[in-house]
This record gives C-alpha cells, sequence and structure tokens, in this order.
C-alpha cells in the first residue's frame, strides 16, 4: 500500500506532462480521408483505422510533439497545435504516426523507411 506517488495516481501519459483533450470534428474527418487514401494504395493490412486522441504539451522543455503512436493501446495522438489550419502538418504528422500504428515500428527503423517510402511511390504511380 504505502505512501501515493505519481505512479499510482497520474497514468504514463499524464506523468509526461500531457493532457488528454477530444479531436476536433475537422482533423477527425481529415485522419478518416487518409485513412481512406491508405487503404485504397492497398497499406493498411487489413487494420481497422485507429482511435485518435488530442493531447496538449503541460511541459515540453523548448521540444515539440506533434503526434504519438501509443503501443500500450495502439491509439494515435495528435497535439492540439495541429487544430487550426495546420493542413500540411497534420497530414505529415498523421502519416507518419499511421505509419508506427501499421508497422509497430519506432523512428528511424527500415520498417518506417520502407512504409513511408511506399506511400510516396504508390502516390507518384496514381500521377504517372
Amino acid at each position: 500500500h504505502g505512501a501515493k506517488n505519481a505512479s499510482k495516481v497520474l497514468d504514463v501519459f499524464e506523468q509526461n506532462g500531457r493532457l488528454k483533450i477530444d479531436v476536433p470534428p475537422q482533423v477527425r474527418q481529415t485522419a478518416s480521408k487518409l485513412w481512406k487514401v491508405l487503404e485504397d494504395l492497398g497499406l493498411t493490412q487489413g487494420r481497422p483505422e485507429p482511435v485518435l486522441e488530442g493531447f496538449v504539451d503541460q511541459v515540453n522543455a523548448g521540444c515539440s510533439v506533434q503526434g504519438y503512436w501509443n503501443p500500450q493501446d495502439d491509439h494515435v495522438g495528435l497535439s492540439q497545435d495541429l487544430f487550426d489550419g495546420a493542413g500540411f502538418l497534420l497530414l505529415q504528422t498523421l502519416i507518419e504516426e499511421y505509419a508506427h500504428y501499421l508497422t509497430k515500428a519506432c523512428d528511424c527503423t527500415r520498417d518506417i523507411q520502407f512504409f513511408l517510402t511506399s506511400i510516396a511511390a504508390k502516390a507518384v504511380e496514381v500521377l504517372l
């Protein structure tokens, strides 16, 4: 039992200085459109569209986290900074986090590199 500490009161997300918030409908719509494109390109491996969570960084020590994939609950998180008019950055972040969600791989891995270059190649193939 013992004394309560941060790990007994706060979840890992809260311990990292983040506050969960709702994702606005227009951001969910963009995310769903992108997911449909990935399905049409044959890149989703039959997986369902991930659950989206919004967050605000309470403490970011000068660095900005735009998104994450949480391997514990398999959810994708998006920073509140992306919610207002961040169209291109929102798409970049969604693509990266969907890559993690679909490959279950960390940054700087061959799996991530292969997935991201596959998106680029398939998109260019459609345009050629």
